[in-house]
């Protein structure tokens, strides 16, 4: 018996807390500027914060979506250059080996005729 009451204290009193938290947390109506000046601008910047404390939220993680966007490109676009950038030096050294191969054709040629 005397633990059904305990439990019962306990809910009742959770449920106040919850309710006493709720009402707090509770959005209010902004003041009206007839009834008082100070609180209705005070009010008026509270929600101006707020709002734009959303927005700037909002902004920071578009950006920081962007930016994540952005590095996993990088990596698939350092790998093009380097693939390209392969490329050209591989046919750069191909046309040093063909012009080579010319060269040493000549001096071949060159050196026989002198012998």
């Amino acid at each position: 018996m005397s633990n059904k009451i305990v439990y019962l204290i306990g809910v009742v009193g959770l449920t106040g807390i919850a309710v006493l938290i709720s009402q707090i947390m509770k959005a209010r109506k902004p003041r009206q500027f007839s009834d008082d000046p100070v609180g209705a601008l005070k009010d008026r910047r509270d929600v101006v914060l707020d709002q734009a404390q959303t927005a700037t939220n909002e902004a920071i993680t578009n950006i920081q979506e962007s930016l994540d966007e952005l590095r996993g490109r990088l990596t698939d676009f350092t790998g093009q250059s380097k693939r390209r950038q392969q490329r050209k030096l591989n046919k750069q050294i191909d046309g040093l080996n063909k012009q080579m191969q010319q060269i040493v054709r000549k001096l071949r040629t060159t050196a026989s005729l002198e012998r």
